[in-house]
């Protein structure tokens, strides 16, 4: 889930200097609560709506019991936020769970293990009539090998390292003996879009070749837009596959307050029943998950043993 702003509109590379000079001074005290916790020693990055959302500081004082020594505001998973972290102008910064820069800058994840964040799983969506079973047992294995570890390696390749999405995709799906030929989707065609972003690229060129191995005429429509376009257009027929974000999407199409949560479990649940009405059938998530997460760098994980968000609660 990505309550802030979209998490692919960043600022280009060539304001980077100018804005780095803005967030300098835009650092604002938060109360340490005297809880004498690690947290109260250390400075959260992340972006302005931080203070104010329940995913962000409300929820970490809430769930964890943490609150931090000042906050900055910076960006959403953006440079800002990234230059902030390396240089140590923050202590943790929030960021998205898969971004490529995780790994090109050296950062550790935090794991949420109090299940702050909603489940945004990796969780493919398929038009009921295009779900037969051979279908189902191509993209329900591909989802069961898909990690978060996995997925944020792979956007490194893409994102970083600048190897073409597809094959990357391909590799990855050699290394898994995924791409064996068989007939299990065979006499299917299958469109696949993509939302506008170059881990969704990558998705669909995962699953859509994986489907092409199985016998499958597939074809992949890239960048293609927001969910605001794609969930419609999945539910009108314009195409018959979405890989999508088990929160994110329940968000879209349910919006009672609270119903997608950190139990992907529920989600995936709450998702099948709002969309079977619609014609369109949610496949098994996969343990891969893209959502919100907090990171600080190696040398900050090894100075206070830092591996998970309770961590930040110890004494200091």
């Amino acid at each position: 889930m990505r309550p802030f702003s979209n998490p692919r509109s960043r600022a280009a590379a060539a304001l980077l200097a100018v804005a780095l000079t803005a967030v300098a001074c835009s650092s604002s005290k938060s109360s340490s609560g005297g809880s004498g916790a690690l947290a109260s020693q250390l400075t959260l990055g992340g972006p302005a709506e931080c203070p104010k959302n329940n995913f962000c500081l409300p929820g970490l004082q809430r769930v964890y019991g943490i609150t931090f020594k000042s906050f900055k505001t910076l960006d959403a998973d953006g440079p800002l936020t990234y230059q902030a972290l390396s240089s140590g102008g923050v202590d943790v910064g929030e960021v998205f769970s898969t971004d490529a820069q995780v790994l090109a800058h050296n950062l550790v994840v935090l794991a949420d293990d109090k299940h702050l964040q909603a489940a945004d799983n990796i969780t493919p969506v398929i038009a009921t009539a295009k779900a037969t079973d051979g279908v189902k047992k191509v993209v329900n294995k591909v989802s069961s090998d898909l990690t978060t570890e996995i997925l944020l390696g792979l956007n490194k390749s893409v994102g970083v390292d600048h190897q073409d999405p597809q094959a990357v995709a391909d590799n990855w799906l050699k290394s898994k003996g995924l791409d064996n030929s068989s007939q299990d989707a065979a006499g299917q065609s299958i469109k696949i879009a993509a939302f506008n972003f170059s881990e969704s690229d990558l998705l669909s060129y995962i699953y859509g070749d994986a489907l092409k191995a199985a016998g499958a005429s597939v074809t992949v429509k890239p960048d293609l837009g927001s969910r605001q376009t794609l969930e419609p257009g999945l539910q009108s027929g314009q195409f018959d596959m979405l890989i999508e974000y088990a929160a994110s999407a329940l968000e879209f199409v349910d919006h009672s307050a609270g119903v997608a949560n950190g139990d992907v479990n529920n989600n995936v649940s709450h998702l099948k029943s709002m969309l079977s009405a619609k014609n369109v059938t949610v496949l098994d998530a996969a343990p891969a998950v893209d959502t919100n997460a907090f990171a600080v760098t190696q040398a900050t994980a090894n100075k206070y043993h830092l591996a998970k968000m309770s961590d930040l609660a110890k004494k200091a």
